[in-house]
């Protein structure tokens, strides 16, 4: 969906000089999101996948444990996720690895990963932060923390509210 612009209706006020200011503008990217859950815990991809699932705002949410195809998938335009959640510890490509092969892909360097990990070590949050993750969250023991974390990152995709 292309981005959608909103403006009041009403005439802009008057300034002190006569001339009129201009309304405010927002932008929204688009009002529901398609997500892509990278993660090789089947316990915690089927946690995530049903918050996914239940949210209002996400149109589509696909599940994966394979993240060396779904590479081939993204790569070759079958799957076009809005949003990206990434684990980083994966038995067969680690999360930044992944993040680096995904970044290659011309139609995927702009798309927001979120790296969402049980990983507190410092090592790990510092190549988060000099990656291309749009953010990292560590993973909270409750699924109404769970939620309410992913209700936080889904907005944020949405409004397009992501700093690298």
């Amino acid at each position: 969906m292309s981005d959608v612009a909103v403006t009041p209706a009403a005439q802009p006020p008057q300034t002190a000089g006569g001339r009129r200011s201009l309304p405010p503008r927002v932008v929204a990217r688009r009002w529901n999101i398609e997500v892509l859950l990278v993660e090789d815990d089947e316990a915690d991809r089927c946690l995530i996948f049903d918050v996914l699932k239940r949210h209002p705002h996400v149109s589509t949410a696909h599940a994966t444990d394979a993240p060396d195809k779904v590479l081939f998938d993204l790569a070759n335009g079958y799957v076009r996720p809005g949003l990206i959640l990434l684990d980083i510890h994966m038995p067969k490509l680690s999360g930044f690895k992944f993040l680096e092969a995904l970044r290659g892909i011309p139609a995927m360097r702009d798309t927001p990963v979120v790296l969402l990990t049980t990983s507190r070590l410092a090592r790990d949050v510092e190549e988060a932060r000099i990656s291309s993750a749009s953010l990292y969250v560590v993973k909270p023991d409750t699924y109404e923390e769970l939620q309410a974390r992913l209700d936080g990152v889904i907005e944020q995709a949405i409004t397009g509210a992501w700093t690298r």
